[in-house]
């Protein structure tokens, strides 16, 4: 439980950091300032990896600081749980662990599945087709790019994925407490949520959709 609670923890604590109002400016700049510093350390060095490890979103988020970064995330959750675990004197009962942990999750979850779903209703994110869209023949386009003009092309359908996730984020916070009524609502919402996350995944991940949700080259 420590290992994990530890890995999503460093997942999901900077992100609802970069997403609070006048913090996430100065937080974003200190998180970069940093990992630009330690990527020549723990990727080049520590790693092998030969060449400057770039920084910036280049049209997909599989890139090489991506790697780096989960990679030493899971060498601190393993050096954190064996400490947590060489200190039982202070280690907190397994559920407080448990409950902090689901609360870490459900708003980590919650917050990424609002904001995404609320630039979809909103049209924000996959805007409809331009003149360079229109005019681009489809050997063209990306595999991401295809995905994103269909999106595009169809604002009823993107609002209503949109509005899929908004329900199924508001529902993570929403249903809490331990009546029966509360714990079929989780486990119900769950099966719905896994459903569109595992959708939503398939197509990011097969079609490479960067993961700032940027429009993907050849779009």
């Amino acid at each position: 439980m420590s290992f994990v609670g530890l890995y999503f923890c460093l997942n999901i604590v900077p992100l609802m950091l970069l997403s609070v109002p006048l913090l996430d400016e100065w937080f974003g700049m200190l998180w970069l300032t940093l990992w630009v510093k330690l990527m020549p350390i723990l990727g080049n060095a520590a790693l092998g990896i030969e060449g400057p490890i770039s920084m910036e979103i280049a049209g997909s988020s599989d890139m090489t600081w991506n790697y780096v970064q989960q990679f030493w995330y899971l060498v601190l959750a393993v050096v954190g749980a064996i400490a947590w675990a060489a200190l039982p004197h202070r280690r907190l009962p397994f559920p407080a662990q448990y409950a902090w942990l689901r609360i870490v999750v459900r708003h980590g979850l919650a917050m990424m599945m609002l904001s995404y779903g609320f630039i979809k209703v909103f049209g924000t994110q996959m805007p409809p087709l331009g003149p360079a869209e229109l005019s681009r023949t489809y050997g063209e386009s990306s595999p991401g790019g295809l995905l994103w003009s269909f999106m595009g092309f169809s604002p009823f359908y993107k609002g209503f994925t949109g509005m899929a996730e908004v329900i199924g984020g508001a529902a993570v916070v929403a249903t809490h407490g331990h009546s029966r009524c509360a714990r079929d609502g989780r486990r119900d919402g769950a099966r719905g949520r896994a459903q569109l996350l595992l959708r939503r995944a398939g197509q990011d991940l097969l079609d490479d959709v960067p993961g700032d949700g940027a429009v993907p080259g050849g779009a």
